[in-house]
């Protein structure tokens, strides 16, 4: 997996939307935290290692607003989350237009 630039705009890097229940970062590290709190495979490192920005969002509707606000390549977007269900999420971003992956 690599960054590769920007076909419209080489100077902006890649950016990841990451939407899951246990996107939470650390307030004393900065690191993410939850479900991969003991290992360095959280798909937060995975793609920032690769060259991505990555943004992420611990619930629905954060996730939801926060694709709204900014551009992203593409989103992972994890199905069962607290205030809005993955599939809701991406089912609203349909209807407003949006098109990521």
């Amino acid at each position: 997996m690599s960054a590769t630039p920007n076909v419209v705009d080489p100077a902006r890097r890649k950016s990841v939307l990451l939407i899951a229940a246990n996107a939470a970062v650390s307030p004393t590290t900065g690191w993410p935290v939850g479900f991969w709190w003991s290992e360095l495979t959280h798909p937060y490192w995975t793609f920032t290692e690769a060259g991505y920005a990555v943004d992420t969002a611990a619930d629905g509707e954060t996730g939801l607003e926060a694709a709204l606000v900014a551009s992203y390549d593409v989103a992972i977007v994890d199905l069962m989350l607290p205030q809005r269900d993955g599939l809701s999420v991406i089912d609203e971003w349909r209807r407003r237009g949006l098109s990521m992956p």
